[in-house]
Order: structure tokens, then sequence, then C-alpha cells
């Protein structure tokens, strides 16, 4: 049982890094921007990813704002272009104890995606809940203007998607 449900959150993975890299790959093409997420007003949860340097690296601190609802999420955290060394080694650390989480960083170091759930079926708690934190190398200071996220979908309780937004702010 444990081999599948690995199985199953890689297979997930693998398909969310895929999408991330296609959409990436249609926002340069195209020059339009990833899929809109809903206004921040307008939406119940969402995810704040938060960049500041440490000497050479920047870290990006990643948090949820829940109403209570939420049971899984997933998305790709792109990174700007460039990045030569990526640490997802914390990336989940912050989930709570009855929720498990994957981060995938992509073989061109593009992006980050992650898979977060409850087994149990179990809501995040409501307000504000730190999932992790990731680092990457990166030579720009702007490293905040330069990443986005994609793909993000919320879910609860038996599959229902909720609306859900996504902000990265930078503190330097």
């Amino acid at each position: 049982m444990n081999i599948v449900k690995h199985l199953l959150v890689a297979a997930v993975a693998i398909s969310l890094s895929s999408a991330a890299l296609a959409a990436r790959d249609a926002e340069q093409e195209l020059g339009a921007s990833l899929a809109k997420p809903a206004a921040v007003a307008d939406a119940n949860q969402t995810l704040l990813i938060t960049v500041g340097s440490a000497g050479k690296s920047q870290i990006a601190g990643i948090d949820f704002q829940s109403d209570g609802t939420a049971t899984a999420l997933q998305f790709a955290v792109l990174l700007p272009k460039g990045v030569k060394g990526v640490n997802a080694d914390d990336c989940v650390s912050g989930l709570p104890s009855n929720f498990s989480g994957k981060c995938f960083v992509s073989n061109d170091k593009s992006n980050v995606a992650f898979v977060i759930y409850s087994a149990g079926g179990e809501a995040l708690p409501a307000g504000m809940q730190t999932i992790g934190s990731i680092s990457f190398d990166s030579a720009s200071k702007a490293a905040a203007g330069q990443m986005k996220v994609g793909g993000l979908e919320v879910v609860a309780e038996k599959g229902k998607k909720l609306a859900s937004a996504a902000k990265v702010v930078g503190v330097d």
C-alpha cells in the first residue's frame, strides 16, 4: 500500500512538473500569463511565496492561508532563469503531522512542483499554515519579481475545487 501511494504521488508530481514546464514555455512563446488565479479578495485559499536573499542564495518561504476546508493542493514554483542549484530539503517541513507532501525539482532547475494532501481527508487548519521553504542560487536580486506560481489547484473533501490565488512577494 505504501509503495502504491508513493508511486501515485510521484506520478502526479511528474505530471504537474510537465504541466508547469509546458505553461512556462507557452508563456514565453505567446507572451501570455499563466492561468490567471482568482482575485485574492475572492479566494478563500491563498498560497504565499515570500522571497528574500541570504548571501548568494535566495530563500522562498511557502505559506498557505486556508479557511479550514482545504484537504489537498498542488502547484509549481517557477524559478528565475539561470538558477544553478536548488535546495528543496525543507520544502514541506512545516506541514501538520496529519498531512503528507512531496516536492520535485525539475531537471533543468526551472521549477519545483509540490503535491500536498491528507491521506485521512482532514483539512488544513484555518489561518496561515507554513508549508516549508526552498532555496536557490540566483545572481539576480530581483528573484521575487521573476518567480511565479503555476498550476495551483486546491481541493476540499471529495475533490471539490476551491477558489484559490497565489502571491509572490519580496522582502529585500
